[in-house]
């Protein structure tokens, strides 16, 4: 790996999958390496979030001891005044994993805080009469690694970032 290699892709956040129940395992050295994750038992569910209400953040952080601590942010916002609305924030504590699907068929895996989960993720809401806010919280020994590749074939129309203002002009 070079550091002076040029990044030639920023990619953007198109879809969140949970998992309640499974494991997640490094990848071989061979194949990707110890931050990489591949499936055991997983079931993926997909969640909605409305478009520029989703971030994702991973910061580090020196202990006492010298050792760097990833800490690794993702929130999520949605509407939330159905009558499910109850039983949908109380889901949020029993989650696992994440894994945030990116528009360069790639996708992080988010709550991998050691070869295996010692710990879920950290979950906060806040909610009002309209929105909720979901923000989960992992702290790692390494940072965000990547899953297996993803097909986006599904999600042409969500390729363009969401802060890109367009107008359509009839010619």
């Amino acid at each position: 790996m070079q550091l002076a290699e040029k990044v030639k892709d920023t990619p953007f956040i198109y879809g969140i999958e949970l998992d309640f129940s499974g494991h997640l395992v490094p990848v071989s050295s061979e194949s990707g390496g110890f931050f990489n994750s591949k499936a055991n038992q997983l079931t993926w569910e997909e969640i909605y979030f409305g478009r520029k209400t989703v971030s994702f953040k991973e910061t580090t952080k020196t202990d006492k001891r010298g050792n760097t601590v990833f800490s690794q942010f993702l929130t999520i916002k949605f509407p939330s005044n159905d009558f499910n609305r109850a039983n949908r924030l109380a889901l949020f504590f029993q989650v696992r994993f994440l894994k945030i699907l990116l528009t360069n068929k790639t996708s992080l895996v988010f709550g991998r805080n050691d070869f295996y989960q010692n710990k879920p993720p950290a979950v906060s809401i806040s909610s009002s009469e309209r929105m909720s806010s979901v923000s989960f919280e992992s702290k790692s020994i390494f940072p965000t690694g990547f899953a297996e590749i993803q097909d986006i074939s599904q999600v042409s129309d969500q390729l363009l970032p969401a802060d890109l203002p367009l107008t359509f002009i009839n010619l």
